[in-house]
């Protein structure tokens, strides 16, 4: 998506601006669609929200408001016109984890624990797994290790993180894959391009 600044009677001020409510939706869309496959991953049988989980829409608004101002001032003030997807999965697993706007009611189920910050490494995983899928063919993507989630889960939870540090997390365990940030950049988030 591309973010739009309006320029102020001074020419050098520089406002952001949101998006529409059809962009918005579609960032709405894809967050929906990762709690989805993550709650798959995670979950045999029914999950229902308003009864086994609550979304807090204001946060889930505040995550997709607060990523798309980051990306705008990269582009704006460092002259980054377009943020790999590394970049961008990291400042919105930063803001899934400082927001919390997935909160799991059932204390049975195993996501019961730090929903959020479960959520975060999940989204980054299926994204380093697709980049490393389309750049790594005929290769077999190995996924963490149950110590290793455990551990990130933790450090996700209790450690204290900025967005820089989430965004280096991503690009650090990307190139442990063998598919660093240069090779992200190639490929941006299609709304991006």
């Amino acid at each position: 998506m591309r973010l739009k600044i309006a320029r102020t009677k001074n020419a050098n001020e520089v406002r952001y601006q949101p998006p529409s409510k059809g962009e918005y939706e579609q960032e709405v869309k894809k967050i929906r669609d990762y709690w989805d496959g993550f709650v798959k991953r995670h979950i045999s049988g029914s999950f229902v929200q308003d009864k086994d989980y609550f979304v807090h829409e204001r946060n889930l608004f505040e995550v997709i408001t607060r990523k798309n101002k980051k990306v705008d001032y990269y582009r704006y003030y460092h002259n980054i016109p377009n943020s790999s997807e590394y970049r961008q999965v990291g400042i919105l697993c930063y803001w899934l984890i400082k927001l919390k706007p997935f909160f799991v009611a059932n204390k049975a189920l195993p996501i019961y624990n730090a929903p959020n910050e479960r959520f975060a490494l999940y989204i980054i995983i299926c994204t380093i797994n697709g980049i490393f899928t389309l750049k790594k063919k005929g290769e077999e993507f190995e996924y963490p290790t149950k110590e290793f989630e455990k551990n990130a889960i933790y450090d996700f939870k209790y450690c204290m993180w900025d967005e820089e540090s989430m965004i280096r997390y991503v690009e650090l365990l990307a190139q442990s894959y063998g598919i660093g940030p240069e090779i992200a950049f190639e490929n941006l988030i299609p709304n991006e391009k």
